[in-house]
């Protein structure tokens, strides 16, 4: 568990949750845009986490505020994004993929309607990963920290590695051994435990 005092703030994607009724934007930039004019001004130094395309999006957050660190979780350096065509996938193939790595619950997979609610988001998400293309030289001023599982299909360590050619100070890696691409469920502790030690007690968001 991270400290009483530190203050988090989770961000809702258009399409997911209270904002459902929103359409879902297939754009890492413009996600980014929406988060950064969205989080309220802070004198306090701010550290941005950010799972799988999430990794992404906290990155080009980092490059428009101003923050102390950032962790990026199961997602590939931004010079190092490869297209897989996800996003051309029917509804069923993608469904088939998104399972296979263990991301949807059971009471989920074994709802049909469910599942034909979540795949346009689930297309969206594919898009925006898929057609991210920063400049190869894109920077933040910020230590990064990256973290994946040493099972992680979707981002090998060669490619995650690349991480520390986008900072202009500090990187470090940390490796969950057993871990797939969600491999956050099966060491909550380990990772919680490294976010209080990124921290220092800042705010995360």
């Amino acid at each position: 568990m991270l400290p009483a005092d530190t203050e988090v703030l989770a961000v809702q994607y258009p399409g997911r949750g209270n904002r459902l009724r929103e359409q879902p934007i297939a754009s890492v930039p413009l996600l980014a845009e929406g988060i950064a004019s969205a989080l309220p001004a802070s004198d306090k130094q701010d550290v941005l986490f950010g799972h799988s395309l999430g990794g992404h999006i906290a990155f080009e957050v980092a490059q428009r505020l101003p923050v102390r660190k950032l962790v990026v979780s199961g997602i590939v350096a931004p010079s190092k994004v490869v297209d897989l065509g996800y996003r051309l996938l029917n509804e069923a193939e993608g469904i088939e993929r998104i399972a296979a790595l263990g991301g949807l619950p059971p009471e989920i997979l074994d709802d049909p309607s469910a599942l034909s609610a979540l795949f346009p988001v689930l297309r969206s998400d594919f898009t925006a990963g898929e057609t991210y293309t920063p400049p190869p030289d894109a920077t933040v001023a910020c230590d990064i920290t990256a973290l994946i599982g040493d099972k992680d299909v979707l981002a090998p360590l060669e490619r995650v590695s690349s991480w520390r050619e986008h900072t202009r100070a500090n990187f470090d890696l940390q490796v969950f051994r057993g871990g797939g691409h969600f491999y956050l469920e099966d060491h909550i502790d380990e990772v919680s435990a490294c976010l209080i030690q990124v921290c220092n007690v800042s705010p995360i968001i």
